[in-house]
């Protein structure tokens, strides 16, 4: 079947079909931990006898050690990756002799677990398919994790198995169409139902694949709420790098990032690590950057360029980016105790908090800003509040600003039990900057905002003509 008979939506069936009905394709269905999900459908719908080479589950831990070696935790990308490896090794030296100058020869795996009777955990596991694009051509692999929220073991089992087919399908039809491959992963679910939070395309066949794009879509798409990017330009699940660890998060829209919000780390960082010395070494420290904050164009659709822009700038500072679909910060709150009970703080300027306590800014919710701000520091969560100047020189701190007459007392209350925190030794010479000013100097053409940055981020945006600058090649100020 051609590529333009598929591009419309299959069902599951349909899906399974094709690929059953397609000689040139042959593999290993490999799955632990909800059943054989995945290849049922392939059985179900006929034909299995032209794909299936074969189909296993080593579900009890003794027999899958002595198949794939031991493994500290089986629901993990390393036990996807030894069963991936295996399985292709199999295939090439008992199938290749026969089949492998006719056939694209593919492995599907998957470790997953779903809720237990004991415990109501979430349903959550690692899916993996490793492919030929063509016979005898070396293979590529895509993984992938996802979350199942339905509590229900049985649903999640389909829901997995669903999700298994796409994937399988996904990469023989769309792996030169990444972006459509993230689309087809939820024929025939729903992302209330089943999140992918981590997606990876390795091998030949996704050389030109720059993952930082493919977590821009996940969140972009809504497949996922947030991904974690690191400075080397990898990314990472935050179930991964977050887990059972303190944070410290800043939101900043990094255009660009300024002195100012690398004094709000240092500040920050310092008290944290003040308040919670004993785990000093476990924090995580990030830079948090909302989506709504990347421009679009007259359609609606996101302008990647913007955005990869904005990445490069945090990368440049060797701090963690969390990019998220988040615009309340008691919703990135409830996102980041998914993965941690240690402490969380928010460290911010006096602007946000003011926005916090603003009783307009939360009429979308039934109980308004007080439900806001109960969701927001519950459970160990404090406000880092920086100073800053006003015009008249005065210096304000989280401990002489004042909200509306209304909220006033409220906010003492949090001061008084270290709900806000006021910042100290904050450098007065970086309290003045703010990032609306830096990109107004930057885009007029005016040198003076390559004062306001890191050095190194001046550096990038003068070489790569960054939000708008260069138009007229001004050289930088500083060498």
């Amino acid at each position: 079947m051609s590529l333009n008979m598929i591009a419309g939506h299959f069902d599951t069936s349909q899906k399974a079909l094709q690929i059953n009905l397609d000689p040139g394709k042959y593999g290993t269905f490999a799955e632990i931990g909800a059943g054989q999900e995945t290849v049922r459908w392939f059985f179900k719908v006929g034909g299995a006898a032209g794909t299936v080479a074969k189909s296993m589950s080593a579900y009890d831990m003794t027999f899958s050690d002595a198949i794939y070696g031991p493994a500290p935790r089986y629901v993990c990308r390393e036990r996807l990756k030894t069963m991936l490896n295996h399985e292709f090794e199999l295939l090439e030296q008992r199938l290749g002799p026969k089949k492998a100058d006719t056939t694209q020869f593919f492995v599907f795996a998957n470790t997953v677990a779903t809720t237990s009777y004991r415990r109501k955990n979430d349903g959550h596991g690692w899916l993996g398919v490793r492919f030929q694009t063509k016979p005898q051509s070396e293979p590529s692999q895509i993984l992938l994790h996802t979350w199942a929220w339905q509590r229900n073991a049985e649903v999640q089992q389909h829901l997995f198995g669903v999700l298994g087919v796409n994937l399988i399908h996904a990469a023989f039809y769309f792996w030169q169409e990444p972006e459509r491959l993230i689309d087809r992963l939820y024929d025939n679910l729903t992302k209330s139902d089943v999140e992918v939070d981590y997606l990876a395309f390795e091998g030949p066949a996704f050389q030109q694949n720059n993952p930082i794009r493919i977590g821009l879509r996940l969140v972009a798409e809504e497949a996922t709420n947030a991904v974690i990017i690191r400075p080397d330009g990898s990314v990472v699940m935050p179930a991964d790098h977050l887990y059972k660890k303190p944070v410290l998060v800043q939101r900043a829209r990094c255009q660009p990032i300024t002195l100012a919000h690398i004094d709000i780390q240092r500040c920050a960082l310092s008290r944290f690590r003040q308040e919670h010395p004993d785990k000093n070494t476990d924090i995580v420290s990030l830079f948090e950057l909302p989506l709504q904050s990347i421009q679009r164009d007259d359609e609606g659709n996101i302008l990647e360029e913007d955005f990869m822009q904005r990445v490069a700038i945090a990368r440049a500072t060797g701090t963690d980016l969390l990019f998220s679909n988040y615009s309340r910060y008691f919703r990135l709150s409830g996102f980041l105790r998914r993965y941690t009970r240690e402490p969380l703080a928010f460290a911010m300027g006096i602007g946000q908090l003011s926005e916090l306590l603003d009783p307009a800014s939360h009429t979308s919710l039934e109980g308004g800003m007080l439900e806001a701000l109960g969701r927001l520091l519950q459970a160990s969560v404090t406000l880092y509040i920086y100073p800053t100047t006003r015009s008249s020189g005065e210096i304000l701190t989280a401990r002489n600003f004042r909200t509306s007459a209304g909220a006033q007392s409220l906010y003492q209350y949090l001061l008084d039990n270290n709900h806000v925190v006021a910042l100290e030794n904050a450098d007065p010479a970086y309290m003045k900057i703010h990032t609306d000013e830096v990109l107004d100097l930057l885009q007029n053409g005016d040198p003076r905002w390559q004062k306001l940055v890191p050095q190194e981020i001046a550096e990038i945006i003068t070489e790569n003509h960054f939000f708008g600058w260069g138009k007229v090649r001004i050289p930088p100020l500083r060498k």
